[in-house]
């Protein structure tokens, strides 16, 4: 089945007043249906001067992340906060004096962005040999669907925002081989990149990965099954994707699902978006008084998204995700989980060593070795003699997994197995240092050294 969605056919926009929307601008705002040729848009006119798609729903224009900060965006008008669905330059914001945005003539008609110096930001650099064919960019559009496109004097699109998502999918958005979802950083800062993303992976099957620069992994589909498992296809290279009005989706390597307020009243809108905590969920929106509400996300339990923790740390859902620090660990950083935590004893291969028990926990990945079905005091001896091991896995049918690095640590009950860490014979494990879920109450049990 083909999953190509028509984008639909190009409508003029309007650069209009703030007071279609929001309450009325000052008087003398300019009115404009198109952004053409070396026409401009100033930051400093930011509340009154934006692009607005013909039906009202999106606009894009200078968006103001702070007093002195803006980027150009396209943005849900009626949501309350005004939810930002494309950035052009996430990362390199403009001042709120001087800045452009402008259709450039000496450009072929590119979209360019300028900041207060006149240095080039972000350009939308239309192929060279669409504008041969089709002649030079002659305007630029919002459409229905939130797509900003530029087009020839023909309607021919030679740039279009659809092809350079940031960290939103809209229905009849084509996401594709060439094409990431990336999400922003912690807390849902609009300017910091994060560390999770969508992509179809070297196997053509759309994924979710978590990459901090120093790890990385695949956590969706389901890390722990195979393709068949997860009922996946692989080496399908079509890679196309792609959310329809109602709130279906589908991929071509059979990823799907639909939202829970599938084909609901006309007219409601929707987004797919990466959030900052590396869950993927689908919203609708609340015409009524603009909020979201979430109608499909990827992980009921984020403790198995990958990195919610950090390294040397262990995830507990209950119902919101707690993190705690390994026994021997503290955080890295107060302030921020995803740093995880630091061994405070010196790991030195030369001295003895003991083992401290968590019970019902697992760190996906990292192993040093495939698993094998060993007796516990075989992997232990395994682990004890090998420097690269900090700690190893033993399950109830002697699987053994030997951990050179924890990371995504996660607890709940009923986990089958247990991980040792190794830790010098001489240090002092704090009594309490495993949390568990139990009887709806978040408390510490204890584990064994050994």
């Amino acid at each position: 089945m083909s999953t190509t969605l028509a984008v639909a056919a190009a409508l003029h926009l309007q650069l209009i007043t703030l007071g279609l929307l929001l309450p009325l601008p000052p008087a003398g705002a300019a009115r404009l249906d198109i952004l053409t040729r070396d026409g401009a848009i100033a930051v400093e006119d930011h509340a009154t001067d934006f692009l607005v798609s013909p039906d009202g729903t999106f606009a894009c224009g200078f968006y103001s992340v702070s007093s002195t900060i803006f980027t150009v965006s396209v943005w849900f008008v009626r949501a309350a906060d005004r939810t930002v669905v494309w950035t052009a330059a996430p990362g390199r914001p403009v001042h709120s004096r001087g800045a452009r945005l402008a259709l450039d003539d000496s450009r072929g008609g590119a979209l360019v962005l300028t900041d207060y110096d006149g240095a080039v930001v972000w350009n939308s650099t239309a192929a060279a040999g669409a504008q041969t064919q089709a002649g030079p960019a002659s305007r630029a559009q919002l459409h229905d669907t939130g797509n900003l496109v530029l087009e020839d004097a023909d309607g021919n699109a030679l740039w279009q925002s659809f092809d350079s998502p940031t960290d939103t999918l809209l229905p009849a958005q084509r996401f594709t081989a060439a094409r990431h979802l990336l999400s922003r950083g912690g807390r849902g800062r609009l300017l910091a990149a994060g560390f999770y993303s969508l992509g179809f992976s070297d196997y053509a099957m759309l994924s979710l990965f978590y990459d901090n620069h120093n790890v990385s992994s695949i956590y969706w589909p389901n890390p722990y099954n195979n393709y068949v498992a997860n009922k996946r296809k692989i080496y399908n290279f079509t890679r196309d994707a792609a959310l329809d009005a109602l709130g279906r989706f589908l991929s071509s390597d059979d990823a799907s699902f639909v939202a829970a307020d599938l084909g609901a009243a006309a007219g409601v809108r929707r987004r797919l978006t990466l959030d900052d905590d590396g869950n993927l969920r689908l919203y609708s929106i609340d015409v009524a008084t603009g909020a979201w509400a979430v109608s499909w996300a990827a992980f009921g339990n984020p403790c198995t998204i990958h990195g919610v923790c950090g390294a040397n740390a262990v995830c507990l859902y209950a119902p919101a995700p707690a993190c705690v620090c390994a026994p021997g660990h503290e955080r890295a950083d107060p302030g921020d989980w995803t740093r995880g935590c630091r061994p405070v004893f010196r790991r030195d291969c030369s001295r003895p060593t003991k083992l401290v028990a968590l019970p019902h926990t697992d760190f996906w990945g990292y192993d040093l070795n495939d698993g094998e079905i060993i007796p516990f005091h075989v992997c232990a001896r395994r682990c004890r003699g090998s420097c690269a091991c900090v700690a190893f896995q033993h399950k109830q049918n002697m699987e053994c997994y030997l951990k050179s690095v924890l990371f995504n640590g996660r607890t709940f009950p009923g986990l089958p197995g247990t991980v040792y860490l190794k830790v010098p014979a001489d240090f002092h494990v704090p009594e309490l240092h495993v949390h568990q879920k139990r009887q709806s109450t978040t408390e510490w049990t204890r584990g064994p050294g050994r």
